[in-house]
């Protein structure tokens, strides 16, 4: 009766070690893809927040020089604004000169100077 014994515990602690392998390989591969899965998400989390950091550095070291940029291109404006306007108040005078006020004067012309008076002799 023994031998019984023996066949019956040796068959169940086959069958317990088969099943329990199968369950610790079936976990461990779960749990791995999990791990795995887990990883892959907190480093691209973790890679965002990195660049997210260097980005913020980045821009204030920038800061000082794109203020100045934006004042820069704000006095040109203003400048070329002057200009325009100058451009528009020069124009509008030509237009109300009237035709007689644009032709030439017969004196004008006999106070031009010959260019011969303006030359001076040079020593080479």
């Amino acid at each position: 009766m023994r031998e019984h014994y023996l066949l019956l515990f040796g068959a169940a602690g086959a069958i317990a070690t088969v099943s329990s392998t199968i369950a610790a390989w079936l976990g461990a591969r779960f749990g791995a893809r999990r791990a795995a899965r887990d990883a892959a998400g907190h480093a691209a989390d973790d890679a965002a927040r990195v660049a997210e950091r260097a980005v913020e550095r980045a821009v204030a070291a920038l800061r000082p020089q794109l203020d100045g940029l934006r004042h820069t291109v704000e006095s040109t404006a203003v400048e070329v604004e002057r200009v325009a306007e100058a451009q528009r108040f020069a124009a509008r005078l030509l237009a109300e000169r009237t035709a007689a006020e644009r032709a030439p004067r017969p004196d004008a012309a006999a106070r031009v100077t010959p260019r011969s008076e303006f030359r001076v002799p040079t020593p080479h």
